[in-house]
């Protein structure tokens, strides 16, 4: 395994974790606001930190292949 092979499956366990915590943080009975609110801002940055990765690993750009 690659350094940065080993690199990008570290900072992935790390997304999930934050993603295990967002998913733990939606039962706290907080007002619906609340939730969306951290959601508008957490999901976006993991979504991006998880295409950087992918990308960075040799991944196929699909989004950006025509239809």
């Amino acid at each position: 395994m690659t350094d940065q092979h080993g690199q990008a499956l570290e900072r992935m366990g790390q997304l999930i974790d934050q993603l295990d915590n967002i998913g733990m943080s939606m039962q706290m009975p907080v007002p619906a606001e609340i939730h969306l609110k951290a959601l508008r801002e957490s999901v976006p940055e993991i979504r991006n930190e998880v295409r950087a990765i992918y990308d960075q690993l040799g991944g196929e750009d699909v989004w950006s292949l025509p239809s």
